[in-house]
């Protein structure tokens, strides 16, 4: 297999961030790593989004790329398609020591002008079997079933996907379903935030595997309580902030805090995710 440029966003059926293949000179499997980051999606209204990509760092050659936002996640895995058609579906086998160890249901992706590189697209969970499947052995390969074998490095692969799953699910149990997912307010600190307290009675503390530490700033104008939403989704009072204080407060990736006013009302809720910044500003005052 020739080693491949690949994604800078990926865009699957399901709406996802738009996806742009470009070549790139082939690269030996050894320079490639596996990176989990984090970013506002401009091309998805602004949308806090967790990546997982394998690839040349600081440069367009990639192999692998998985995008999660609360939209959903979608993945794209590079490989010489030949003369399959755009959007033919597909089924993609994973081989380790000879034996096929997991199989995925994909779509031929094929770039729309001459220098895009053709792969498979497929949309993934975080509870998805693939992610087990990538974190164990030195290496695996992968074909569209009829097809030549290519191999994907698994070197450094499973803590970087915990990282991605950790950070997935922080950003879907802050979206819980509500259909938006908005940081203006908090860009400059590129931290994850709901807006809406609807997520109140949906969301619960999971595991406590990542710690974290989070400047609470209250630039509401407004006296806020400062509650931790415990394993049992029940807020613990941490915390009282007259407007215009800050303290530091230790806690974990996925646990999510609540801010309300004197007489209790939820005014805004707040899920730290692993990579983002350390400082949340607290300003909503409706």
């Amino acid at each position: 297999m020739q080693p491949i440029s690949f994604i800078r966003r990926a865009l699957a059926a399901t709406a996802l961030a738009a996806a742009c293949l470009a070549t790139a000179p082939a690269t030996a499997q050894e320079d490639y790593s596996w990176i989990s980051t984090t970013y506002n999606d401009e091309a998805d209204g602004g949308r806090y989004t967790a990546a997982l990509t394998l690839g040349v760092p600081e440069t367009d050659d990639r192999q692998f790329h998985s995008t999660c936002s609360p939209r959903g996640q979608s993945t794209v895995l590079g490989y010489n398609t030949g003369n399959l058609p755009n959007g033919r579906h597909v089924v993609v086998d994973f081989f380790q020591n000879g034996r096929n160890v997991y199989s995925k249901s994909a779509t031929v992706y094929a770039g729309a002008h001459s220098e895009a590189i053709s792969g498979v697209l497929f949309n993934t969970e975080v509870n998805d079997g693939l992610w087990v499947t990538l974190k164990r052995g030195r290496s695996i390969r992968y074909r569209i079933r009829g097809h030549k074998r290519a191999r994907m490095t698994l070197r450094g692969s499973s803590r970087a996907i915990e990282i991605y799953r950790q950070n997935c699910r922080a950003i879907q149990t802050a979206s819980s379903g509500a259909g938006t997912y908005n940081d203006e307010d908090n860009e400059e600190n590129n931290v994850s935030s709901a807006r809406s307290c609807r997520d109140f009675g949906r969301v619960k503390s999971r595991n406590s595997q990542q710690p974290i530490t989070i400047r609470f700033t209250n630039n509401s104008g407004s006296h806020r309580s400062v509650m931790w939403i415990d394993y049992n989704g029940q807020p613990k009072h941490y915390r009282d902030l007259a407007a215009g204080e800050s303290y530091a407060q230790k806690t974990f990736v996925g646990h999510p805090w609540m801010f309300t006013d004197g007489p209790g009302n939820c005014k805004e809720m707040f899920t730290p995710v692993y990579g983002a910044g350390n400082n949340f500003a607290i300003t909503y005052d409706e």
